[in-house]
């Protein structure tokens, strides 16, 4: 796709193609169908652009197209499989269905990197709309956390929690975790350029920003995430690009989260119960506050579903299916907190889905896509690069509950991240 770069777009086109990816982080604002419609637009303004152009050149992507095939037959096969053996024949089911829409995230991953190279510096422009939307979430985040309610008046449907302009989608933590550290690395790359120390500052000052503004949504995986994120983020930055006492930032960061902390009664009834979770959780079931939380149910339905399909699992998107199956063999508490759309935790959800087998598969084929993006990392530099794959690493992340990992808001975010960071690899 090298040869994408000396392709001029014409004004229309130009024009058309910043419209798309500006408007991403909108679509994920107004829900899933805007968001597949979103990257629905660009997959065929890429297959559009292959036709008038006719200059694609994977060779210098064959690895990666061989990593998302490999994974998405095996998910389409398997759940045909897992059709077939349930004997339900028809072929329209919506294990199936989202397995075969798996193809559009493929699709928008080379779409991206063609299309990025394509835009040479006017990726700027979108970086700086991602920005601008991304500031205004923050600022409704804390405007919600004061007030009780966001600027448009929209309460969340829970006191410990942040809604912002998700209404009752309670993702706005993981929408910032998945456009904001990607946004902060471009400030950081256009900073460089400068080479002006006061600007590093202030770039560094909205680093922080962003696991501060995680923090006060109530969203504690990703909280968590987004420090292990920061960490990283910083000792790359001192090893590689501008030296700073990592040390008295992160002292100074949690001296901030501690004074939060202290003055909400919600956040600080939301963070003790996971310090609490930790810290009894190998207590007996009757003093074991793990085993009361609804995630413990949630992780159990997918580990007993696991056990008994343990080599391809039960199909994708098949796991509420599975579980109610589970009604009239549980008790009535562990079915209804356990029963969700999926168990909440990357894992579970495929071994309980996609069994040992497609764990096996997905698990190493992501590795090696890790180690390898993490050698060109390592030979660029670039904190955007740098970025999107951490994103990716922070999925795997044992323990943590996880929004469904092939879902359209967890996908699009990932496929986003990892696109956009390709696109900046040598």
């Amino acid at each position: 796709m090298q040869s994408s770069k000396s392709i001029k777009l014409n004004l229309i086109d130009n024009y058309l193609l910043i419209s798309l990816y500006s408007f991403l982080p909108i679509s994920f604002i107004l829900g899933n169908a805007i968001i597949n419609l979103n990257i629905i637009f660009v997959d065929l303004f890429y297959i559009y652009s292959i036709y008038k152009y006719k200059n694609l050149n994977l060779k210098n992507y064959r690895f990666d197209l061989y990593f998302f095939i490999l994974i998405f037959l095996y998910i389409l096969i398997n759940s045909l499989v897992q059709n077939l053996i349930n004997q339900n024949y028809i072929y329209t089911d919506e294990g199936i269905l989202r397995s075969i829409g798996l193809i559009r995230f493929i699709i928008f991953y080379f779409a991206t990197i063609y299309l990025f190279n394509i835009l040479g510096k006017n990726t700027n422009k979108i970086f700086l709309f991602w920005t601008l939307i991304l500031s205004v979430v923050i600022f409704d985040i804390f405007y919600e956390r004061i007030n009780g309610s966001n600027i448009f008046n929209i309460t969340s449907p829970s006191n410990e929690r942040i809604a912002s302009f998700f209404g009752d989608e309670l993702i706005v933590g993981y929408f910032t975790l998945g456009f904001g550290f990607i946004c902060v690395s471009f400030i950081f790359e256009q900073v460089f350029l400068k080479k002006n120390d006061y600007l590093k500052l202030l770039s560094i000052f909205l680093l922080t920003l962003i696991p501060i503004t995680i923090f006060i949504t109530g969203e504690r995986a990703n909280f968590i995430k987004s420090i292990i994120f920061y960490i990283c983020f910083l000792l790359f930055l001192t090893n590689y690009r501008y030296k700073i006492n990592v040390k008295t930032i992160i002292f100074l960061v949690g001296i901030i989260l501690a004074g939060i902390l202290f003055q909400s009664e919600n956040l600080k009834t939301r963070y003790a119960t996971l310090v609490n979770e930790i810290r009894y959780a190998y207590k007996s079931n009757e003093d074991n506050l793990l085993s009361k939380s609804k995630h413990y149910y949630n992780f159990k339905m997918g580990y007993d579903i696991f056990l008994e399909n343990k080599f391809f699992g039960v199909g994708n998107k098949k796991f509420r299916e599975e579980c109610l199956k589970k009604k009239q063999e549980v008790e009535e508490k562990y079915f209804n907190f356990g029963c969700s759309t999926h168990p909440h935790q990357t894992y579970l959800e495929l071994l309980s889905e996609n069994g040992l087998i497609g764990f096996i598969l997905i698990f190493i084929a992501s590795i090696i896509f890790i180690l390898k993006k993490t050698k060109s990392i390592l030979n660029s530099k670039n904190l955007i690069e740098l970025s999107g794959l951490l994103f990716f690493v922070l999925l795997w992340m044992p323990f943590l509950p996880y929004g469904s990992f092939f879902s359209t808001t967890g996908f699009s975010l990932t496929i986003i991240n990892l696109s956009v960071a390709r696109s900046f690899s040598d």
